[in-house]
């Protein structure tokens, strides 16, 4: 099994395990009616929802912290051309990324688990849902995580991230494919201004210097632990108006 596989399971893991905690610490005794009695000795179920996240979320972040851990040192054995905390290869399998999408995983799964109040089927949309955020953090947040800069090299095994292509004019200027558009004498929709385009602009790739990983990582965890306390007060709703099943 090469490296990424190894490295693409890791993920796998992580939003696995967030998820099934995450719907274990509600959904369980939702569904097994247990959570009748508890309700019944102790009237707040504030203080049934927190002893349960306590709990199930503490067991969640000791092992997303040893998997998150485990990966960055992988990465630091598997290219050791590169250090780790200056690279964005394997960024989103490993370290501050991994941990920030397994506890908002987490939080996926408590609340799909609290609106469902049954095991199974609640795992499997917070599977789906967790993915779907995986999806749009890649897509949507990433590449706005921090200033895009142009890369001295495209190719794909370098320590930077490329996100975007950018356009140089003959000052050396930064320009965007909208800027450049903007600057068009010809129809956008055309060949032509492709063809002018290209003879006019250097193109070049843009993103992330790997210097920045950790300024992009720690913001992005910063936006998963957000998703995470959002979901974990849209759980506690659901549950202080829920009737016992």
């Amino acid at each position: 099994m090469n490296g990424p596989i190894i490295q693409a399971a890791g993920l796998g893991v992580a939003v696995g395990v967030g998820t099934l905690l995450g719907t274990m610490a509600v959904a369980s005794e939702l569904e097994s009616g247990t959570v009748q009695t508890a309700w019944w000795l102790d009237p707040k179920r504030s203080r049934w929802l927190r002893s349960r996240l306590v709990a199930f979320g503490t067991a969640t972040l000791v092992l997303l912290l040893v998997l998150a851990a485990t990966s960055h040192w992988f990465e630091a054995l598997r290219r050791p051309m590169f250090d780790p905390g200056a690279s964005f290869q394997a960024y989103r399998f490993r370290g501050p990324a991994l941990l920030g999408a397994g506890l908002a995983a987490f939080a996926v799964g408590s609340f799909v688990g609290a609106v469902v109040g049954r095991t199974l089927p609640s795992m499997v949309i917070a599977v789906v849902v967790a993915l779907g955020l995986l999806g749009v953090s890649h897509a949507v947040v990433f590449p706005n995580l921090a200033e895009i800069v142009p890369l001295l090299s495209s190719a794909a095994d370098t320590p930077d991230a490329i996100v975007a292509s950018r356009y140089l004019d003959a000052s050396g200027s930064v320009l965007t494919l909208d800027m450049v558009k903007a600057r068009s004498p010809f129809d956008t929709s055309k060949q032509d201004f492709w063809d002018w385009a290209s003879t006019t602009f250097r193109e070049v790739a843009a993103g992330y210097e790997g210097r920045s990983y950790w300024t992009v990582a720690l913001r992005e965890f910063a936006l998963w632990l957000a998703t995470a306390a959002a979901l974990i007060g849209a759980t506690w709703s659901v549950v202080r108006r829920r009737r016992p099943t």
